[in-house]
C-alpha cells in the first residue's frame, strides 16, 4: 500500500531549511492545511463554528474553504521537487498508479466508517479528490516533461500553458452548460453539469449527505468528478511555484513568490463578477484566489523557518506535515466515531461539556475541543518524526 522512508529524525528538528533533505516550508505548508482540515471538522458543538473554520454557505469563501487547496498546492510542490529524475516512465507510471488507487482506497474505506454500510457509501472524497487530482497532474508533468538523455525535467512553461487550458476550460464548461432542465450558466447546487454527472455517475445515494438544494434533496458533492480538473489547476500552480524556488530559494525569489501569489489573489478577486468565488463548484476563480493564498504562505514559512524561533514554534505543524496524510487519516477515524452513543453522552459530546464547564463560553469551549483533537493527533504522529519515520502512499 505504501512506502516508509527513514532520515535521520535531527534533520526535521535542526538542520537549516537551505541544507536539509525535507523541505521544512513544504512539511509546514502541509502541516497547516492538516491542522486546518481538523480544527474544520472537530468542534465541540457543530452549533457553535466560529465563521472562519465553517465553510461558506455556497459563494465566497473563509479560511476554512483554502485548506484544502493548499494542501493540493503541497502535492504539486512535492511533485515538483523530485525533479530533475532518471526514472522511466514505466517506473512513474507504477508509482502515480499505485498512489491513486492507495489514496482512493483509503478514502473510501474511510468514508465507509463507522457502520460500513455500503448502501450509503460516499463514493467521492478528499482523499479520492487527492487522488484523482494526483493521477491528472502527473500525467500532465510527464507528458510535458523535457527530455535530456534519461533524465526528465519540468517543462514550466508548459505547466503554465496546461495550467491555463484547465481554468478557462472550466470557465467555459460552467458558462456554455448546465444540467438538464437548468439554463445554461446555471451556478446553483442543483443546475451545473459537475453536480448532474455526479448524479448520474454516482447516483444520489452515493454522494455527500450535505450536498442539498433548497428543498433539502442532495443534488452535489463538492469532490465530485469535473470539479477534479479545475482543482488540479492547484496542484500545478504548486508545482510551477516549486519548481521555480528550489530547494533553497533566494530572498529575491521569495519576495517575488509573495507578489506573485498576491496577484493571483487580486485576479481572482478581478474575475470574481464574472465568474463567481466558489469553493463547492471550484470555480476558476476560486483555484486562482486559493493558489494564491497557497504561494503567499509557502513563501512566507520559507522566510519563517529559517529562523531557529521559527523552528520551534511551528514544531507541532512540521510534525503533523511530515507525515500528513496519516494524520489526517487519524482525525478522519476520529471524526467518524464522535458521534457514536456511549450511555446518553458521544465522544464529541462529552468532550464539549468538559471544555465548557473550563472555559464557560459555548464557542471558546467548541474551539478548544477541535485544538483537543489536533493536539491528540500530532502526539500520535511525534513518535514517527522523532525517529526519522515518514509514511508516504
Amino acid at each position: 500500500m505504501g512506502s516508509i522512508t527513514t532520515t535521520p529524525s535531527s534533520s526535521v528538528q535542526v538542520a537549516a531549511p537551505a541544507t536539509a533533505k525535507r523541505i521544512l516550508a513544504l512539511d509546514a505548508l502541509r502541516g497547516l492545511a492538516v491542522m486546518g482540515m481538523i480544527l474544520v471538522v472537530s468542534p465541540g458543538s457543530w452549533g457553535h463554528r466560529l465563521p472562519m473554520l465553517d465553510h461558506a454557505p455556497w459563494h465566497g469563501y473563509t479560511l476554512a474553504d483554502l485548506v484544502f487547496p493548499a494542501f493540493l498546492f503541497a502535492v504539486g510542490a512535492a511533485m515538483a521537487l523530485g525533479f530533475p529524475n532518471d526514472r522511466s516512465i514505466g517506473q512513474h507510471a507504477g508509482r502515480v498508479g499505485r498512489r491513486t488507487l492507495s489514496l482512493i482506497g483509503l478514502g473510501l474505506l474511510l468514508n465507509l466508517l463507522p457502520s460500513f454500510d455500503f448502501t450509503s457509501l460516499r463514493i467521492p472524497g478528499v482523499l479520492q479528490r487527492i487522488g484523482v487530482c494526483y493521477v491528472l497532474a502527473a500525467t500532465i508533468i510527464l507528458a510535458l516533461a523535457n527530455r535530456s538523455g534519461s533524465t526528465l525535467h519540468m517543462n514550466n512553461k508548459g505547466l503554465v500553458l496546461a495550467t491555463g487550458a484547465l481554468l478557462i476550460g472550466w470557465i467555459l464548461v460552467l458558462t456554455f452548460t448546465s444540467a438538464p432542465g437548468y439554463p445554461a450558466g446555471s451556478v446553483t447546487p442543483a443546475g451545473t453539469l459537475a453536480a448532474w454527472v455526479d448524479r448520474q455517475v454516482f447516483t444520489v445515494a452515493h454522494l455527500w449527505p450535505y450536498g442539498t438544494d433548497a428543498a433539502g434533496k442532495v443534488v452535489y458533492d463538492p469532490e465530485g468528478l469535473l470539479a477534479s480538473f479545475p482543482a488540479t489547476a492547484n496542484v500545478l500552480i504548486g508545482a510551477i511555484f516549486a519548481h521555480w524556488l528550489g530547494r533553497a530559494p533566494s530572498n529575491r525569489q521569495l519576495k517575488l513568490g509573495i507578489a506573485a501569489g498576491f496577484a493571483l489573489v487580486c485576479i481572482g478577486h478581478l474575475l470574481d463578477p464574472l465568474f463567481v468565488i466558489n469553493k463547492r463548484i471550484w470555480t476558476s476563480s476560486f483555484a486562482i484566489v486559493s493558489s494564491g493564498w497557497a504561494a503567499i504562505a509557502y513563501c512566507v514559512l520559507f522566510f519563517v523557518l529559517y529562523a531557529a524561533a521559527g523552528r520551534k514554534i511551528l514544531q507541532p505543524v512540521l510534525i503533523l506535515g511530515g507525515n500528513a496524510i496519516f494524520a489526517f487519516i487519524l482525525s478522519q477515524v476520529f471524526l467518524a466515531y464522535s458521534g457514536t452513543p456511549i450511555g446518553d453522552t458521544s465522544p464529541q459530546n462529552f468532550g464539549f461539556q468538559v471544555a465548557l464547564s473550563v472555559v464557560g463560553n459555548p464557542w471558546a469551549a467548541s474551539l478548544l475541543c477541535a485544538f483537543g483533537i489536533v493536539t491528540i493527533v500530532t502526539l500520535l504522529v511525534w513518535p514517527l518524526n522523532r525517529k526519522g519515520i515518514f509514511i508516504r502512499l
